[in-house]
């Protein structure tokens, strides 16, 4: 792109051209002169001598050589002096100048060339640039570039998904997106990496790499990973708890209620918790199970044990029957219990609620009629202990606390002295193995 203009004055070349035109005819006047004038004072040295004598031929040949040397001299001077005549040969001056360009909204222009003195300010034009630089807005940029190819069938297309990818739509409507990873907003599951769409957003589920500190899916539920007053990676929420607690009677954050050892089968849903009451999702049965598995979501009305004959070996461990908690996570023992109730200087209902666990008041379902009740006014807790009580037949170990006291009942040998019926529906809260 031309930056600036060459400019010269035709006055000042034809005033150089008579000055230099004056010069030669100076320089032909004093060559004739030196010519004429040497001649003449060689003969007048002659005579003055009043001698004649012969000039030696060598004499005469160096003379002769001085006088040719100068008349070439002579002509050489005229025949440059005639060339530059001729062909105008003069001396030229020009500048180059130039300006920083910051707007090229003008276009390409093959012809325009800019003046330096007037568009130092206003030149936007250039003489040419490639088809991916894009000058729109007047400014100098890369243009995007698409690519794109034609899948003519369904099964052609289909089969073009590769990993980390979706097909949404079919034949001519269909297209391939990217996954979306987790924290990105989805409608679907198969939108996300972790094929996992809660609450409009991609989550990767929990594992037993899961970083406790993080949050990952469990049961169709979000679920964070807390390191305790005690130094342990707790579920920061009751499993079936769609939130974690935000106030010391949080209904939403009361979540399932598990009659002991059993899995996550449904007898444990809670929906619709209204303060203090909650309704069950599925109904009662009088039907005691005969296995691990009763076969069925019905919350087992029974006085004691649901299972008959009793399993003692049920939620015992990570490996446990059972175990309803994400994996890498199990029931607390009572003993560990006990631990965190130490660390976090539980001593009440609202001190539970302060710790970092924010354990409430979430009532139970009664063994012996399904009932829900005691909400807000106390807390029943699982573990996976068993009572070595009076009870033991029947009973197994939790922490029972109120307003005015907290009562984990741990022995010195891992158990409990009196707990709760096995039939019970209580809460459950998984702490890391």
């Amino acid at each position: 792109m031309p930056l600036g203009n060459k400019k010269s004055k035709k006055t000042v070349r034809k005033k150089k051209q008579k000055t230099f035109k004056e010069n030669i005819a100076k320089l032909k006047k004093k060559l004739t002169f030196f010519a004429v004038h040497f001649s003449k004072k060689f003969v007048l040295r002659k005579k003055k001598t009043g001698r004649k004598q012969t000039i030696k031929k060598v004499e005469k040949k160096k003379f002769q050589m001085q006088k040719n040397h100068w008349i070439l001299v002579g002509i050489s001077l005229l025949i440059v002096a005639i060339g530059f005549q001729i062909f105008g040969i003069s001396k030229i001056k020009g500048a180059t100048f130039g300006w920083i360009q910051t707007d090229w909204s003008g276009g390409a222009d093959l012809n325009a060339k800019a003046n330096h003195t007037s568009d130092q300010s206003s030149w936007s034009k250039f003489f040419s640039k490639d088809a991916n630089v894009d000058t729109s807005g007047g400014e100098v940029k890369l243009a995007r570039i698409n690519d794109s190819s034609v899948i003519t069938t369904d099964s052609d297309f289909n089969a073009g998904a590769k990993t980390k990818t979706f097909v949404k739509g079919a034949g001519n409507a269909g297209a391939i997106y990217a996954q979306k990873s987790d924290g990105m907003i989805c409608s679907t599951n198969q939108e996300c990496v972790s094929n996992i769409c809660l609450n409009s957003a991609c989550i990767s589920p929990c594992t037993t790499n899961t970083t406790c500190g993080t949050i990952c899916a469990f049961g169709g539920l979000v679920y964070g990973e807390i390191v305790a007053e005690d130094g342990r990676c707790w579920l920061d929420r009751n499993l079936g708890a769609s939130r974690k607690a935000v106030s010391i009677d949080d209904y939403l954050a009361y979540g399932s209620l598990y009659q002991w050892g059993r899995a996550s089968d449904g007898h444990q849903l809670i929906a619709g918790w209204d303060v203090s009451i909650g309704t069950p999702v599925n109904g009662t049965t009088s039907i005691l199970s005969n296995t691990d598995t009763p076969g069925n979501s019905n919350f087992i009305l029974a006085s004691g044990d649901w299972r008959s004959p009793k399993n003692l070996s049920l939620w015992q461990g990570l490996g446990g029957i059972n175990n309803p908690c994400p994996p890498g996570f199990r029931l607390p023992t009572i003993t560990e219990w006990q631990t965190y109730i130490t660390a976090a200087n539980v001593t009440n209902a609202a001190s539970f609620y302060s710790s970092q666990l924010k354990i409430l008041r979430s009532g139970k379902r009664v063994s012996t009629n399904g009932a829900i009740q005691l909400a807000t006014f106390f807390g029943y807790y699982w573990s996976s202990s068993l009572s070595s009580g009076w009870d033991k037949d029947w009973a197994a170990c939790n922490v029972f606390f109120y307003d005015g006291g907290v009562y984990p009942n741990a022995k010195p040998d891992g158990s409990c002295d009196g707990g709760s019926e096995r039939a019970n529906g209580q809460p459950v809260r998984c702490i890391h193995d």
